[in-house]
């Protein structure tokens, strides 16, 4: 009777391979999914101690500029993390492109831009341009 079987122990143990690649692969999908979202987490903390102002493209006062300044570099040093991410293939494709978005949409509003060319001088640009992705 175990010779009968023994001729497909090949297959089994070919079948348990795969059963192993795939839970591998699962949970280094889950691995980076986690990691993802606790950039985007870091995203939301910086976003949130910005006043809603600033992120509706009105103006804001004198006394919540410095505030905002240091948030929006904060914001730019994630920026150039989640750049860094990316260009280590730490990130997904599909991640990136929503990150790339996000940015398009922050850099162009009036408070972010005038923080970007008043505040911080011009040799602080990096050549890497994350929004072209060249």
């Amino acid at each position: 009777m175990l010779i009968k079987y023994a001729s497909l122990a090949p297959y089994v143990t070919a079948f348990g391979v795969i059963i192993a690649f795939v839970q591998i692969f699962r949970s280094n999908t889950q691995q980076r999914v986690i990691f993802e979202d606790s950039i985007n987490k870091e995203y939301r903390d910086i976003i949130q101690r910005i006043p809603y102002k600033a992120l509706i493209n009105e103006d804001i006062g004198l006394v919540e500029i410095d505030a905002v300044n240091n948030e929006i570099y904060n914001y730019m040093d994630l920026c150039n993390e989640q750049v860094y991410l990316r260009i280590s293939n730490r990130v997904c494709k599909k991640t990136w492109n929503n990150w790339q978005e996000g940015m398009r949409t922050n850099f162009e509003l009036k408070t972010f831009n005038d923080t970007l060319t008043g505040e911080f001088p011009k040799n602080c640009v990096t050549a890497y341009n994350p929004l072209t992705g060249e």
